[in-house]
């Protein structure tokens, strides 16, 4: 008997290429992050936070992203993170995933950078290791943002070896700023999108 195309569909293998790792934060998880860490979020309920998920534009999506970096403040809500993520990946069949991760977010709203690119690539690493989706992280260097976050992120990736960090990805506004700020970490890999 053949398979309908939905079924069809969630039983064969997947990758992800371009997924930035806060943004799989569901509603409901976001709404208790917020909640047991005391972050004030652009609703006032649950219901209209799932709503926020219909994105309009990208700028709707960016917002929302920034207000999940405000929420991560433990340790334990980084492993949430991970392992939510995991979880969705086995539904989905998901093998391989490209995951951005925007260790400067996480260093200014206090928890620290280095420290939440630490909880997130162990616990991705142990997941793989324990026959999960494998991953490999891309660090992302905000635009708004590139004159502080750009040296802090490449000379991070310098001072510390991460396992599955792959890239570095620099966004368009690189080439307004120069390559200048980033001339002594050649050997950083980078994507750059035109």
């Amino acid at each position: 008997m053949a398979l309908d195309t939905p079924t069809f569909l969630a039983r064969m293998p997947k990758a992800e290429l371009h997924l930035h790792l806060e943004g799989t934060t569901a509603p409901e998880t976001l709404w208790a992050l917020a909640s047991r860490n005391n972050v004030a979020l652009p609703v006032s309920s649950l219901v209209d936070l799932r709503k926020l998920y219909e994105f309009e534009n990208f700028m709707k999506f960016v917002e929302l992203w920034l207000a999940m970096c405000r929420c991560f403040r433990t340790e334990a809500d980084y492993q949430q993170l991970v392992d939510d993520f995991v979880a969705y990946a086995a539904t989905q069949n998901l093998r391989y995933a490209e995951l951005h991760f925007t260790p400067y977010n996480h260093e200014i709203t206090g928890f620290g950078g280095e420290r939440a690119l630490g909880v997130v690539a162990r616990r991705l690493a142990e997941a793989g290791r324990a026959g999960g989706v494998v991953t490999r992280l891309i660090l992302d260097i905000p635009s708004e943002s590139i004159e502080q976050s750009g040296p802090y992120t490449a000379a991070l990736l310098e001072r510390i070896e991460v396992e599955g960090v792959v890239a570095l990805r620099i966004s368009i506004a690189y080439a307004r700023v120069g390559a200048s700020l980033f001339a002594n970490y050649d050997r950083v890999g980078c994507e750059v999108p035109v």
